[in-house]
């Protein structure tokens, strides 16, 4: 691999190494820490196996193109008896405080860059506290005002889960959806767990609440979704589905059964990014369920990212190094995985994370004035993070943007229904860099406007409003016996008149080319695909 200079100028760069080399001892040695879980786990994508072999060729990446300024090496802190991502939370403490009071610390610099999970808020105290770097490239970094609560963490995960919570609050304001079902597949990614426990508290000061809280089941069991359906019909008319694909699908066909697929209701489902874990958001499963499930599908949104943005994610030499990745997986954690099941998001983030902290630590390097001593403060975990912020990288001629909180932004989009083309549409978007959403296309609403938030007469159609009265019974009656009346007597005046033009003496059969109203028929085609199917 020829190295790439980090500078353009190779002349200023080849004197500041002789300046700088004999105060602060060039290379800088960095030393890269990573943990995490060695094994699958609750369908989790955050392990080693499929990040570490990334990690690695990142790493020596790195090394080739920093020659003479920085020197990389990588550290694994991971226990393999720990199975899923709440042992590593309850371990990770001992772990990393036995590394880091018992390691020699032989590097100039350490940084921690590791998938995350459930632990990555004990590693935030741990990371905050010994003023050390951390990048997670699968968990998110809570977006909160108060950055000095994380303040050396950043993550370089594209999925951002504040982001797709606020444009999931977004959709459901802009439509007056207030009191929303919200159901969460206890079957699917951990992802969907994390989202659940955080919606409803920052729903809740957007005034947003969840009618029944955030209901947990399992849709292993069929019957589950006719009562889940039962219970929605009664108390809402806009429906949240955390979870995967195939029981969204299920639920929209046994919806459409129980004609709540006519207008009235919408289903609003959550992709985090394309891949089989999170299943496929699509009625077309090639089944005899996809007539009605494509009709049924026109009451749905989708929450995701830009179609296939898997495929502008792209690291360098990566069609070489896929098989070496997998080869690696089978062979360092015994674990095999087949190549569409590679998780291209959180590769790519592993990649973003090791060649931004090199960038910003060849950044720091080249500002240093200072001599070898003055090295710690200069590297700071908290001086490192800080140039993440606000900012953008550009590798392999992708652009990946941070913002103020350290999390790597991208764009976010809710998507309609399209009945004619059979997919979703982008409707609104979430801009990353500037965090506004904006309207970028239209939704065709089944019934012409979107569902409302509460039926007009209430959910059980017993509301007082709505009750005829017994004057207005009276009332009603008696103007429909006057209006029967008039007609019969048009009709008896037009037969009479009939009667004295012929010498017919059967007046009183009426034809129909008399009453006969001819009116022409406006359908689109979205109503035409989407009714067809409306009523099972």
């Amino acid at each position: 691999m020829k190295p790439v200079s980090p500078v353009p100028n190779l002349v200023f760069q080849s004197v500041l190494v002789r300046l700088i080399g004999v105060l602060a001892e060039l290379p800088l040695r960095v030393d890269i820490v990573t943990w995490g879980l060695t094994q699958p786990a609750q369908g989790s994508l955050a392990i080693l196996p499929f990040v570490g072999p990334v990690m690695e060729s990142t790493v020596q990446r790195a090394n080739d193109e920093y020659s003479g300024f920085l020197k990389f090496s990588l550290t694994y802190v991971v226990e393999p008896r720990l199975k899923d991502c709440l042992q590593v939370a309850d371990n990770i403490e001992p772990l990393m405080s036995k590394w880091y009071y018992n390691s020699s610390q032989a590097a100039d610099v350490s940084v921690f860059i590791g998938s995350g999970c459930t632990d990555r808020f004990s590693m935030n105290i741990m990371a905050m506290n010994w003023n050390i770097l951390m990048i997670t490239c699968a968990a998110g970094v809570p977006s909160s005002d108060h950055k000095d609560l994380t303040p050396t963490w950043v993550t370089s995960s594209p999925y951002s889960e504040g982001s797709f919570i606020y444009l999931i609050i977004q959709t459901l304001l802009k439509h007056g959806w207030v009191t929303p079902y919200v159901l969460l597949d206890q079957d699917a990614n951990v992802l969907y767990s994390a989202v659940g426990r955080a919606f409803a508290p920052i729903a809740g000061r957007a005034g947003i609440r969840p009618v029944r809280g955030i209901l947990t089941t399992s849709f292993k069991d069929s019957s589950s979704f006719q009562s889940i359906l039962k219970d929605f019909q009664g108390v809402s008319r806009a429906m949240l589905f955390l979870g995967h694909a195939e029981p969204f699908r299920k639920m929209l066909i046994e919806a459409a059964h129980r004609n709540m697929t006519n207008g009235d209701f919408v289903y609003i489902a959550m992709e985090a990014f394309q891949h089989k874990s999170f299943g496929n958001f699509t009625w077309n499963y090639n089944d005899s369920d996809d007539l009605v499930a494509r009709s049924a599908f026109c009451s749905a949104f989708l929450i995701g990212m830009k179609q296939n943005l898997d495929q502008e994610m792209r690291m360098p030499d990566e069609d070489r190094l896929a098989a070496k990745w997998r080869e690696d997986a089978q062979t360092k954690y015994n674990m095999s995985y087949t190549e569409d099941y590679r998780p291209l998001a959180y590769q790519y983030g592993t990649f973003l994370a090791v060649s931004a902290t090199a960038k910003v630590l060849n950044e720091s390097l080249l500002e240093f004035t200072g001599t070898k001593t003055d090295l710690p403060v200069w590297t700071s975990g908290k001086l490192l993070a800080q140039r993440f912020l606000n900012r953008s990288f550009s590798f392999n001629q992708q652009e990946s943007y941070f913002n103020r909180f350290g999390v790597r932004e991208v764009d976010i989009f809710a998507n309609g229904f399209d009945a004619v083309s059979g997919t979703f549409k982008p409707y609104l978007q979430l801009v990353a860099k500037t965090h506004t959403v904006s309207t970028i296309g239209n939704v065709s609403w089944l019934s012409g406007s979107p569902p409302l938030n509460e039926p007009r007469c209430g959910f059980d159609n017993l509301r007082e409003s709505c009750r005829p009265h017994a004057n207005q019974g009276t009332t009603v009656g008696a103007v429909a016996s006057v209006i029967g009346m008039i007609a019969i007597g048009i009709i008896v005046v037009l037969a009479k008149k009939r009667l004295d033009r012929t010498s017919d003496h059967t007046w009183w059969l009426l034809q129909s080319d008399w009453l006969y109203n001819d009116r022409n028929r406006l359908d689109s085609d979205f109503r035409q695909h989407c009714s067809r199917y409306s009523r099972i």
